[in-house]
C-alpha cells in the first residue's frame, strides 16, 4: 500500500504513481470545456496535448518529430505539471522553465572484486561509487551561476549481491 498518508493514496500493493498523472488527466478535459464554453468571446486555435512517456524522457521529442506542433503551428505553449507537495487550490505561474527538465546517464565503475575479509587485494567500486556521488554533487554548484537553477541526482546505485563479497563493478 502507498505510504504517503494522503487520503487518495492507493489501496493497491506496489501502485501509485506521485507526479499525478490522473490530475493531469482530468485538468485537460475540464480546461477544454470551459474554454469551449466561453469560444465565442475567444479568438484563435487551441491545441490540447497531454505527453506520454514522460518518465522515459522521450514522450515530448516523439510528439515534436511526429509534428504536434504543425499543422496548425501554435503561437504560445502553455504546459503544467502538478506539485503534490502544495495545498489543495494552490497555483502558480512562471514565464519559462519550471521544473527541472530531465536527462540521463549511466554510469558503471569497474574494480576487482574481493572477500570482504581482505579488501587490500580488492579495487573497490563500492567506495569509488560512493565517493563519485557525492563528487558529482559539486557539478551544479562550481558549474552553474548560483543565480540559474540546475540538477543532478544519482538515483540509482547497484554493486554486488552478497554480504561478504566485494563487487567487480557498480552502476549507478
Amino acid at each position: 500500500m502507498e505510504k504517503t498518508g494522503a487520503e487518495y493514496a492507493s489501496q493497491t500493493d506496489g501502485v501509485m504513481h506521485a507526479c499525478g498523472h490522473d490530475g493531469h488527466t482530468a485538468i485537460l478535459p475540464t480546461a477544454a470545456r470551459l474554454l469551449n464554453d466561453a469560444r465565442d468571446d475567444l479568438a484563435g486555435t487551441v491545441k490540447f496535448v497531454s505527453q506520454p512517456a514522460e518518465e522515459l524522457m522521450s514522450g515530448a521529442e516523439r510528439m515534436v518529430d511526429e509534428g504536434v506542433l504543425q499543422n496548425p503551428e501554435p503561437d504560445y505553449s502553455l504546459a503544467l505539471h502538478l506539485e503534490n507537495s502544495k495545498p489543495v487550490g494552490w497555483f502558480g505561474v512562471t514565464p519559462g522553465p519550471m521544473m527541472a527538465g530531465a536527462s540521463s546517464f549511466h554510469v558503471r565503475l569497474q574494480g576487482r572484486g574481493g572477500h570482504g575479509a581482505i579488501p587490500h587485494l580488492a579495487r573497490e567500486p563500492i567506495v569509488a561509487s560512493a565517493q563519485l556521488v557525492m563528487a558529482l554533487q559539486t557539478v551544479v554548484s562550481r558549474n552553474v551561476n548560483p543565480l540559474e537553477t540546475g540538477v543532478v541526482s544519482v538515483t540509482m546505485v547497484h554493486g554486488g549481491d552478497a554480504h561478504n563479497v566485494i563487487p567487480d563493478e557498480v552502476d549507478l
